[in-house]
């Protein structure tokens, strides 16, 4: 209960301060990439079941097959893109997945399913 209650306390906090921010990020990427701000992406949590995160678009899109575990990602970064990772806001935006109880500021955090699937298996 006190870990829910810290976790709403500095979620409120967060919003307050940085929600301007966020807006101005949306609108700019929205003006930007003529397409939405944010896009869903698949994570694994601790039971291996699956949960969607809602992130900044900060990529163009390609039409050939790439994979985000090579370095080709960082030729895709939009200049809009550069600016949201420098200043961390792709982050912010787990601030509504805290609120609804999905992640927390404290413990595990959730990971990528292409990681996931490369860890051993449990005994």
């Amino acid at each position: 209960m006190a870990k829910r209650i810290f976790d709403l306390f500095l979620i409120t906090t967060g919003l307050i301060i940085f929600s301007p921010l966020l807006a101005v990020a949306a609108l700019v990427i929205q003006l930007a990439k003529d397409r939405p701000a944010l896009y869903p992406q698949k994570r694994t949590e601790i039971s291996d079941t699956f949960l969607i995160m809602r992130k900044f678009s900060k990529l163009t899109v390609v039409t050939r097959t790439t994979s985000h575990l090579s370095d080709d990602d960082g030729l895709r970064v939009t200049q809009v893109g550069h600016w949201i990772e420098k200043f961390k806001f792709e982050d912010l935006t787990q601030l509504w997945e805290i609120g609804k109880s999905k992640i927390s500021f404290t413990g595990p955090h959730t990971e990528s399913p292409d990681y996931t699937k490369l860890y051993k298996q449990r005994p």
